[in-house]
């Protein structure tokens, strides 16, 4: 009989915080659970933990990955294993509620929902709400396409996903050694075709069930570096065709342009620490390699958007004279 929920993690170099994460999927109020762990050749020594737990705990799931993966491969394999109703992702570092996959399910089965989101304390901080609230699609769509912080959380790690659904529309990860910020891409995905079905709400636990650890991948300079980031805008912007060809809505140009400014500004003041000034802004003109961003910058009109900074707003106009 198939587990209720598969959970994946990739396992890089968790060191002493995998016990704690392990730990607290193992005391899951819900039992009927696979944990499959993709060890994404470490060499710390968590490999070692993980396999402990296999022994222990038959729920447990050992994948060894040949060559390292990162994040969104070492998904995208654990995806393939997974015979779960339900699937959810989990960072080595980061701890869950005993309760947080019980109450999830939960939600999906009473209500009849493909996905389920939780409270993000990283996204959400300021905002306050109890019980379960219904979601609107369209609005987190458009949300998440303009790279905002908002109710509607771009980490994957705070949605119960149904497995079908993701095999239904052929929802993987990127390939995270290319292309960044995958969680945003993977859910911006999730609600396109949420939207392409005919669903216009999804349900949230506004419970804080899942705790978000130290390390951030987007520290990391390949996270940030500017062609990382333009291949995650490309595919955002592809996404967004695909909403267009498909429903009635206007083409969201302003709403990606914000996208684009956000990301684009982030990566440039991180490409002049790394590089320095002069060597980064010439490395802006690699921005007409990338057509759907190059085009929306250049059929771009508003003159000033209230949504953006002054800063960001100077920023996407110069952005249109490369």
């Amino acid at each position: 009989m198939s587990p209720k929920v598969s959970i994946v993690i990739p396992i890089h170099n968790a060191g002493k915080n995998l016990y704690k994460c392990l730990d607290s999927l193992s005391a899951q109020t819900l039992r009927d659970i696979e944990i499959i762990c993709v060890l994404d050749c470490p060499t710390d020594g968590s490999d070692t933990i993980a396999k402990a737990y296999a022994k222990k705990d038959a729920r447990f799931v050992i994948i060894e990955n040949t060559e390292n993966q990162h994040i969104g491969g070492s998904r995208n394999i654990g995806l393939k294993t997974a015979i779960g109703k339900y699937v959810t992702f989990c960072d080595h570092d980061d701890a869950s509620a005993p309760n947080f996959l019980e109450i999830m399910v939960a939600i999906a089965e009473r209500k009849n929902s493909f996905i389920v989101g939780s409270y993000d304390s990283y996204y959400q901080k300021n905002i306050q709400l109890s019980g379960v609230i219904s979601c609107d699609t369209k609005q987190a769509y458009i949300d998440l396409l303009s790279g905002k912080a908002t109710l509607h959380s771009p980490s994957v790690w705070t949605y119960l996903y149904e497995r079908e659904f993701l095999i239904r529309n052929q929802i993987i990860f990127v390939d995270t050694r290319k292309v960044s910020v995958e969680d945003r891409l993977f859910n911006t995905e999730v609600m396109a075709c949420l939207i392409n079905e005919g669903i216009k709400h999804y349900f949230c636990a506004t419970q804080h069930l899942y705790f978000h650890g130290i390390e951030h991948t987007n520290s990391n300079y390949s996270y940030r570096r500017f062609e990382n980031i333009l291949a995650f805008l490309e595919k955002m912007g592809h996404i967004d065709l695909i909403v267009e060809k498909k429903t009635e809505t206007p083409k969201n140009l302003n709403t990606f342009i914000e996208c684009i400014a956000r990301f684009l500004y982030l990566s440039l003041r991180f490409e002049i620490k790394q590089n320095g000034l002069i060597p980064s802004v010439k490395k802006l003109s690699i921005i007409k390699n990338y057509p759907f961003v190059w085009h929306s910058l250049k059929n771009y009109k508003t003159i000033y958007n209230k949504n953006l900074t002054p800063p960001k707003n100077i920023f996407v106009a110069l952005l249109k004279k490369i």
